[in-house]
């Protein structure tokens, strides 16, 4: 993780693009996705999502900035959903509390939480995701 300015209000979030060839480049099921650090001041338009976590025994690995990440299924199938309906040519930016806050970091963490309300409520829509249907 790319450390966050802790003098302004700033967050993480993931960057969908659909102009990458293939968001698989790290293997046949490894997405791939750009984060970025950004101040609510200068905040682009971007989405957050609200999820259920699923189990924590059931994960499939990512690519964000090159590196490895392990998430939960129920989020994969969440991101994957999302990539298949990007239109050609689009970007999607999203907040997800999972990946977006380092969750190893307790200080960042914890600031993070503080500022969930006001990252739902700046968000341009937020997204429920249950789960893939059936």
């Amino acid at each position: 993780y790319q450390p966050l300015d802790t003098t302004v209000d700033s967050i993480r979030l993931l960057v969908f693009n659909s102009n990458i060839s293939s968001p698989f480049n790290h293997g046949p099921e490894i997405m791939q996705f750009e984060m970025i650090n950004v101040e609510f001041s200068t905040m682009p338009k971007y989405q957050a999502l609200s999820y259920t976590w699923g189990s924590p025994d059931i994960t499939k690995t990512i690519a964000i900035n090159g590196a490895v990440v392990d998430i939960r299924q129920n989020l994969y199938d969440a991101l994957f959903n999302f990539y298949e309906r990007l239109e050609r040519g689009a970007e999607f930016l999203l907040w997800v509390d999972a990946i977006c806050i380092d969750q190893q970091n307790l200080q960042e963490r914890t600031s993070q939480v503080r500022l969930m309300d006001f990252i739902y409520t700046r968000a341009q829509c937020v997204i429920i995701w249950l789960g893939l249907p059936g």
